[in-house]
């Protein structure tokens, strides 16, 4: 079934994207690969910054105002590439001006912000998706296929982890004001919502965390290389977590646990989501997939999954957005998930902070 616009069936969307950093030309690498998507404005508070990206890739309408965008009648879904102290405002204006969304990671800087911005969506009957781009990977995909299709038995334990031995982050990445928090946060968000959303988001019943800022000085001191950054180089507070753990227990039982760190002197480094079921065990480290599993007739048996075809995850995430604009698809990094998953990361810092278990009713 096709939406609607305004009384209009959709066959193409006209998208305008808030941000003109470097994650904004992610999504629009992606956006070219979608047929239906017209990437037709872009808004940036820099002008400057939304000029050059605007000549970079030939589009037409360029605003210093992202409420000016919002109030574009052309215009009927938007991208939010900001940073994240701006996501839940600007989340709200879009989705109250009859926008469906694509809002980056993370889905704001607190629940509750989150909590408001699932019920606009609800109210406003709108597409409010987040850009949890590890859901569109091919592994990803693929796993969560074979555990749907398939009865892998209660799930018992498991882990994930995001680390890096010394990686220097700057510009608004180290000011919690605006970044909402640290490697945590901005980082393991991503491992973390792939294998909630394996797991197909179970209510968890205790969180408890503990965070440090070991290392601040260290990537600086080191000569590291900065990486991902802002395109802006001011000076900023470093007020973020450099490392963190959390333990997540379910109330069916299975527990979760939850490694991150941009400084850290760790043997391990990269990215892991490490699953145990009672029937099946799954490993997905640094883009490798392990699979173990019990076969009648041979025992343990330890399979490695060959995935010969590359695939974009950015056309892929982008293919999906316009896809659920046009009724064509059920969204699945939803508004729902992204208010349960802040309410998680809510629970780790405040486990952290207080050095005590939160418990949810």
């Amino acid at each position: 079934m096709m939406s609607q616009w305004e009384g209009i069936t959709l066959k193409e969307i006209n998208i305008g994207i808030i941000g003109a950093g470097t994650i904004a030309r992610y999504h629009i690498q992606g956006l070219r690969h979608v047929q239906q998507a017209h990437l037709t404005a872009v808004a940036d508070q820099e002008r400057n910054a939304a000029m050059a990206l605007a000549k970079e890739e030939n589009i037409s309408r360029v605003y210093d105002d992202p409420d000016a965008l919002l109030q574009d009648p052309e215009i009927q879904a938007v991208i939010i590439a900001t940073p994240p102290a701006a996501h839940a405002s600007l989340v709200l204006k879009a989705l109250r001006a009859g926008k469906h969304v694509l809002c980056e990671k993370p889905p704001a800087i607190n629940y509750a912000q989150a909590e408001e911005c699932r019920r606009a969506a609800v109210a406003a009957d709108r597409v409010l998706m987040y850009g949890f781009i590890r859901r569109f990977s091919r592994e990803i995909r693929a796993l969560h296929r074979l555990l749907t299709d398939n009865d892998p038995g209660t799930f018992v334990t498991g882990e994930v982890y995001r680390l890096d031995r010394c990686s220097q982050a700057r510009g608004w990445f180290v000011d919690k004001s605006i970044a909402g928090g640290g490697v945590l946060l901005d980082g393991c968000i991503h491992e973390l919502d792939a294998a909630l959303y394996l797991l197909g988001y179970p209510a968890v019943k205790t969180v408890d965390a503990s965070t440090s800022n070991w290392g601040r000085e260290l990537p600086q001191q080191l000569g590291a290389d900065a990486g991902y950054a802002p395109r802006e180089n001011k000076p900023y507070t470093h007020t973020v977590e450099t490392s963190g753990s959390a333990r997540l227990r379910f109330f069916n039982g299975g527990c979760l646990h939850v490694h991150a760190a941009s400084v850290l002197f760790t043997v391990r480094q990269g990215t892991c989501i490490d699953l145990c079921f009672e029937k099946l065990g799954l490993r997905l480290e640094n883009g490798h997939l392990t699979l173990i599993e019990n076969r009648a007739g041979f025992g343990l048996c330890t399979i490695h999954p060959d995935f010969r075809e590359p695939v974009d995850d950015w056309a892929q995430q982008e293919q999906h957005f316009v896809d659920c604009c046009l009724g064509l698809s059920r969204c699945i990094p939803n508004a729902g998930e992204g208010a349960k998953l802040m309410r998680i990361m809510d629970a780790v810092y405040t486990s952290a902070a207080n050095e005590e278990p939160i418990q949810f009713s």
